[in-house]
């Protein structure tokens, strides 16, 4: 698989706004910061066949 066949995309998920508050007296905004909120799962068409179990007779 190459890099540009579709399974992997990229995206911007641009600047990450700055959530510090200005201080009044000394003008002094501190960086603060909020990780972005991604998921990278993606479902997959290809399935797994795993061997079906037995189950054990259980006896009363």
């Amino acid at each position: 698989m190459s890099l540009g066949d579709g399974c992997i995309n990229s995206m911007s998920l641009g600047d990450a706004p700055n959530l510090g508050e200005r201080c009044p007296r000394t003008g002094y905004t501190p960086p603060i910061y909020c990780p972005a909120l991604v998921c990278s799962y993606r479902p997959s068409l290809v399935q797994v066949n795993l061997p079906s179990r037995k189950r054990k007779e259980r006896h009363v």
